[in-house]
């Protein structure tokens, strides 16, 4: 009885155990077609990567909320290096070659294994806070392969760190030869464009990576990238029934198409003053007058005294006001100017301490940070590096030939060391 017992037991549960083995033979072939799936997939964008002559366009995304904007790379690839260059070098005619590899890490990527000072510039930590502190710019070198196209003339890729969706696209011409015009566009192309859409005017404006729109109805930005062309947002905008996904650069035409889209464009020179007050400018020490640094080295003495380091120093609008903001160790806060035009190219800066915010008032009245408001409150005649697209605005105090100071457009941490 005991013995029958056991044999009804093994005969009940074999179609268990049998299916339990079938399931299990279904998923090792499953796992092991997955894996060759992505091994031939790998394999097939290798053979895409090495196929263009001239290598490829990365545009780049550092930061998951793209605060930085976009940055042209360019990359050629061989079996097992890639020679990169970038617009953010030096010399766009020098590049640097190091390895990288293409794996499965759920899901197959591409990873620039061995260091590049450009390829890992935005992942690197370049000082201890700020912008590019200890936890760099939120940059990328390890991608996953979203897609290759169907012409395979562009590879969509996502950032593992930063989560951003990035295009290479093939080049038909030598990197070196795209990044110039690069320079060129970022150099002439306008900053400031107007257009009309429902009977409402739309003014748009490009500034630090970061494409605003504005109108009594929009209020929308987004980043962008240079390119040979133009410049490229990083999605589209939808402006009424249409999405602009970018703006061409046609010279000094009157009128420039938008990409995506049959919008056309008004480039607008707006008033030096208004450029100075619309737009993020940055303090380096370097750029002060002998006279305007004495004064700000009381507020950097302010800021030491209490073991904290300056890491920027910038004009900006904040909740409404034209201020300066500034970052000492982990406290921030502003320091509110009135602003009054006088014609195009001169401002008059007043104090107003009612709109200060954050620890602008602790800051002025206990780390010397009042001695920043003697520069800075009075008239000024401003005078930009260019027309087109200013880089640089120097401002010469009108009645006092040693207060002047510049600022700059391009980001600085840690103003006192540069």
């Amino acid at each position: 009885m005991k013995k029958n017992n056991i044999i009804l037991f093994l005969l009940m549960t074999l179609p268990t155990l049998l299916l339990t083995s079938c399931l299990k033979d279904q998923e090792d072939l499953f796992e092991d077609s997955a894996s060759a799936r992505t091994v031939k997939y790998l394999e097939e964008s290798k053979k895409v990567l090495m196929s263009s002559e001239s290598g490829w366009v990365l545009n780049y995304y550092p930061d998951r909320e793209q605060s930085y904007g976009g940055y042209a790379y360019t990359l050629k690839f061989t079996d097992e290096t890639a020679v990169v260059g970038t617009e953010i070098a030096d010399d766009i005619t020098e590049t640097i070659e190091s390895t990288y590899v293409l794996k499965n890490e759920d899901g197959p990527v591409i990873m620039f294994d061995t260091y590049n000072d450009y390829m890992h510039f935005f992942a690197t930590p370049h000082g201890s806070s700020g912008a590019g502190g200890y936890e760099a710019y939120d940059g990328d070198f390890i991608f996953l392969i979203l897609n290759i196209s169907e012409d395979q003339n562009t590879i969509t890729l996502k950032g593992t760190r930063s989560g951003n969706i990035m295009y290479m696209h093939r080049l038909t011409e030598p990197g070196v030869d795209y990044l110039a015009q690069v320079l060129n566009v970022e150099e002439n192309m306008p900053t400031n464009y107007k257009f009309t859409i429902d009977g409402e005017e739309v003014a748009v404006t490009l500034s630090n990576g970061r494409v605003k729109f504005s109108s009594e109805t929009i209020d929308k930005e987004t980043a962008y990238v240079y390119t040979n062309d133009g410049v490229e947002f990083y999605e589209p905008v939808a402006i009424g029934d249409e999405e602009m996904t970018g703006i061409m650069y046609v010279g000094e035409a009157a009128e420039v198409p938008a990409r995506g889209c049959d919008i056309m464009l008004t480039p607008v020179f707006p008033p030096i003053n208004e450029i100075l007050v619309n737009n993020d400018w940055y303090f380096a020490y370097s750029l002060l007058s002998p006279y305007a640094q004495s004064y700000f080295d009381k507020a950097k003495a302010g800021s030491d005294a209490e073991g904290e380091e300056i890491s920027v120093l910038t004009f900006t609008q904040y909740n409404g006001s034209f201020c300066v903001y500034f970052l000492s160790g982990k406290y921030s806060g502003t320091l509110a100017f009135d602003t009054e035009f006088i014609g195009e190219d001169q401002i008059k800066l007043t104090y107003n301490p009612s709109n200060n915010y954050n620890n602008g008032d602790w800051y002025y009245a206990n780390a010397g940070y009042n001695n920043i408001v003697t520069v800075l409150e009075n008239t000024f005649t401003i005078e930009a590096d260019s027309k087109i697209r200013p880089t640089k605005l120097t401002l010469k105090d009108v009645n006092n030939a040693y207060n002047y100071f510049t600022v700059v457009a391009n980001a600085v941490s840690n103003p006192f060391d540069n």
